[in-house]
């Protein structure tokens, strides 16, 4: 558990603020729930999540609602547009962050950079972590 409840609240608002692509059930659902899925940036359980989690500090809110997706599970649609979404919040995020400078800033231009790493991987390597199941 790296999270608390107030700042996965954050999240949520945050994500209702920018208008975030988020599971149907995000908002609505228990708050300790969350907090018990939610791992930050990286796989559950894996060794990297600290150095992963730091990298993409400022992301953190991107990532809650693709853990929690992740955690409810579905098909490999419902992965690929969990993953599509997660990519769009980052691009948001990083839009917010660094405003109308953002195609110039060389900092900027780097996040950027970081948000398709982190889009690639997830994408190509989610599979182990995605709850998957028929629809039911």
């Amino acid at each position: 558990m790296i999270y608390q409840p107030e700042t996965l609240d954050k999240y949520r608002k945050e994500a209702k603020e920018l208008g975030y692509g988020v599971p149907a059930d995000y908002y609505d659902s228990d708050i300790m729930e969350l907090v018990r899925v939610c791992n930050g940036v990286g796989g559950q359980g894996s060794k990297i999540n600290p150095i992963l989690n730091f990298i993409y500090r400022k992301y953190q809110g991107v990532a809650a609602p693709h853990d929690w997706g992740y955690a409810k599970g579905g098909t490999e649609l419902d992965k690929k547009m969990l993953d599509a979404d997660f990519e769009r919040n980052a691009l948001i995020r990083w839009k917010v962050l660094y405003g109308s400078t953002r195609y110039i800033n060389p900092f900027a231009l780097w996040e950027r950079n970081k948000i398709r790493l982190a889009y690639r991987f997830v994408s190509m390597f989610g599979f182990q972590y995605f709850n998957y199941h028929a629809k039911g």
